[in-house]
């Protein structure tokens, strides 16, 4: 800073934004780069919020692709097979019909990432 005093501190205190998920226009589909929010809208990009670009938030679902919150069973050997205990929800991309047939529910969710399917205390599916 050059010769001066340190009262008052001349130096920024301030904490610098964090970096977001900026998905960008891409010949092959959107891309997605972690970099300020400033920089993200001067390129012309969406926030995607705070977060990591792994996976991708920008990628597009295959056509009839849905994120779909599926009640997984644990088998606990000795009980009957009506009688199996639910383990939390995962979080799975099918298409609808597939996720139908395995009894889940569809989630407004775009992505797995973070799990959507993560139940609350009543135990309906949060989205």
């Amino acid at each position: 800073m050059g010769t001066g005093t340190c009262f008052p501190n001349p130096c920024s205190t301030a904490t610098p934004a964090p970096d977001i998920r900026c998905c960008l226009p891409d010949d092959d589909g959107p891309e997605c780069e972690e970099e300020s929010a400033a920089e993200c809208s001067a390129a012309g990009g969406v926030n995607m919020s705070a977060g990591s670009c792994d996976p991708n938030p920008c990628a597009p679902a295959p056509p009839g692709i849905v994120t779909c919150c599926v009640a997984e069973h644990e088998d606990d050997q000795g009980e009957e097979e009506g009688e199996r205990q639910p383990a939390p929800a995962e979080c799975e991309r099918l298409t609808t019909a597939d996720c139908a047939e395995e009894g889940g529910t569809v989630s407004t969710a775009a992505s797995c990432e973070p799990n959507p399917c993560v139940s609350s205390p009543s135990g309906a599916f949060l989205n």
